[in-house]
């Protein structure tokens, strides 16, 4: 199971994730993340992982992509 639930706090952007981000549920993941990039670009996202169990290969590789453009 996957669930992703996003908050803003203190104007910003805060993306929950709790469960098992693996390849099955990567595209519902990247979906979600493609989408709040897209809406608001210039804005810097917070993931947290605390919740999270276990990250495949592709998690990992989605991962870096979310740091690389936007997250913190």
């Amino acid at each position: 199971m996957l669930r992703i639930t996003t908050e803003k706090k203190r104007g910003k952007t805060i993306l929950s994730v709790e469960g098992r981000l693996r390849c099955r549920r990567w595209p519902h993941w990247k979906q979600c993340w493609r989408e709040l990039h897209t809406s608001s670009p210039n804005e810097k996202f917070h993931v947290k992982l605390c919740g999270v169990s276990f990250i495949d290969a592709a998690g990992k590789v989605l991962l870096k992509e979310i740091h690389r453009r936007a997250a913190s």
